[in-house]
């Protein structure tokens, strides 16, 4: 049996498990939000002209890209998300630690 503790914690994740669920279920499609094949012919292009990660080689270490990241979030302006300057190559771990930081 779970104690009262490991209980409320139990509740409280699976509270916050089903508001994410709701959140991403309203959010639109990636193709809706510009990721469709267009994106992906244009991301494929653009790791192959720029193999590795930005993040990493600005501290020295070199590592594969795996991710375009945009710069400054292009929040729906499609000019912004086109922009190749607003474009950058970086590693899963870097695009990660970028997008949960907010930036």
């Amino acid at each position: 049996p779970l104690s009262a503790k490991q209980h409320r914690y139990s509740l409280s994740a699976a509270t916050n498990k089903q508001q994410a669920s709701k959140q991403a279920s309203k959010r639109a499609t990636s193709a809706q939000r510009g990721y469709g094949y267009k994106w992906q012919k244009a991301r494929a292009v653009y790791i192959a002209q720029n193999p590795l990660c930005a993040g990493c080689l600005q501290s020295g270490v070199t590592n594969a890209a795996r991710v375009v990241d945009h710069i400054e979030p292009h929040r729906g302006d499609m000019v912004l998300f086109w922009d190749i300057d607003n474009w950058q190559a970086l590693c899963i771990r870097c695009h990660n630690r970028k997008t949960a930081a907010g930036k």
